[in-house]
């Protein structure tokens, strides 16, 4: 089992009776001697176990849903990196870097303890994509673009949407409001006389 949705079923426990189940022994296919760590009701041996003789680390999924031990994967993309290589999947050798922006993709380990939904997304296995840019590229995107709309919507207000409560309260608040309802009304009447011109 290389892909994340091999095992997907076994990390939430809805549904799954951890009597009649397999349970899961999985190693890092980087180094191979390292055991993949698995929510307790799905693992075949506990990480605390004090006489194990082998050890344990949490995994990472990768976007094309390979899975890796955390700390090999990292190791491996930093070693690449120091050889002027963009990191790859060793499996698949997708490039870990986002397109749009050239950064790399964030490789962090998976809490088998949390729900799926808040730490992965779909993998392109499942039928998810890589994202064009990095969560920080995303945002500054999005302040450029609000900063545009701010623009549009209040082109004489140098800080439109970032208002001193102290100095712009609620009756500037209101004005602002009656003047945009005024503008979109007029632009609603122009519309409405060019479309009756033609």
């Amino acid at each position: 089992m290389t892909l994340f949705t091999h095992i997907a079923a076994f990390m939430d426990e809805d549904g799954i009776d951890a009597r009649d189940h397999p349970r899961l022994d999985l190693d890092c296919t980087i180094c191979g001697e390292y055991k993949l760590e698995m929510p307790p009701h799905a693992s075949m041996f506990s990480p605390d176990d004090q006489d194990a003789y082998f050890q344990v680390e949490p995994f990472a999924v990768v976007p094309c849903g390979h899975i890796f031990g955390y700390h090999c994967l990292s190791k491996w993309a930093w070693e690449e990196i120091t050889d002027s290589k963009p990191p790859t999947c060793p499996i698949c050798r997708l490039k870990l870097v986002h397109p749009g922006c050239g950064h790399l993709v964030r490789i962090q380990p998976y809490n088998v303890r949390a729900s799926r939904r808040s730490q992965l997304p779909g993998t392109i296995h499942e039928g998810g994509s890589l994202n064009d840019f990095c969560e920080q590229c995303e945002h500054e995107i999005f302040e450029e673009v609000l900063q545009e709309i701010q623009m549009a919507v209040y082109p004489h207000e140098p800080n439109g949407l970032y208002r001193d409560p102290r100095t712009d309260g609620a009756d500037r608040t209101d004005q602002l409001r009656r003047d945009m309802a005024a503008y979109l009304q007029r632009l609603r009447r122009e519309n409405t006389a060019r479309m009756l011109r033609w």
